[in-house]
């Protein structure tokens, strides 16, 4: 029984030629995620005849390759060695335990404070100093350029980052309040 998938991406070209990568893709049916020691994640094969279980990586590492849009597909298991195992096109493919557990994981990894209310924005030497609440508290930052640190998404989200490369989330800034609205729409 397989685990792996491998597809291969034909990339544009552009280098000289076609460029061709392949992808290890994990097979969710075939692999499960539980904790291996006391705060590691260890990626196991499915229960079989043959291999009863086997582990197939230690003490594994989850990234999001694409974080902000598609934060629950494609994501990267890689072993110790930041050596990449495959890739988990999507985690509803996997067993409920081992979601709960990737999400976990990626909470905790990809802290992101939603911004649910913007009490003031002040501009000085092009430097916006912002004042808000988030759903872990009052806090202030400062952020260095509307056009590269401030990013609308689909359907209302935005991502703010600041001046110490944090990242903020507002999910629909559409739902602000008015107030707080008005004060985004002028960065925006």
């Amino acid at each position: 029984m397989d685990y792996v998938n491998n597809e291969c991406i034909v990339g544009d070209g552009s280098a000289g030629g076609d460029v061709m990568t392949e992808m290890n893709f994990l097979d969710g049916q075939n692999i499960y995620i539980r904790p291996y020691g006391k705060d590691n994640l260890g990626l196991y094969r499915q229960r079989c005849c043959s291999c009863g279980g086997k582990r197939i990586g230690k003490k594994i590492g989850l990234k999001r390759l694409f974080p902000m849009t598609k934060p629950f597909s494609y994501i990267q298991i890689v072993d110790e060695a930041n050596k990449e195992i495959g890739i988990l096109k999507d985690t509803s493919s996997v067993d409920y335990k081992s979601q709960m557990y990737i999400r976990e994981y990626l909470d905790e990894f990809y802290f992101i404070p939603k911004i649910q209310e913007i009490h003031d924005i002040q501009e000085e030497y092009r430097i916006s100093r912002w004042d808000v609440t988030t759903d872990k508290g009052r806090c202030a930052f400062e952020v260095l350029s509307r056009t590269t640190d401030i990013h609308v998404l689909e359907e209302g989200k935005v991502i703010v980052r600041d001046a110490d490369n944090n990242r903020y989330e507002i999910p629909d800034y559409r739902k602000l309040p008015r107030r707080s609205r008005r004060l985004l729409e002028n960065e925006i």
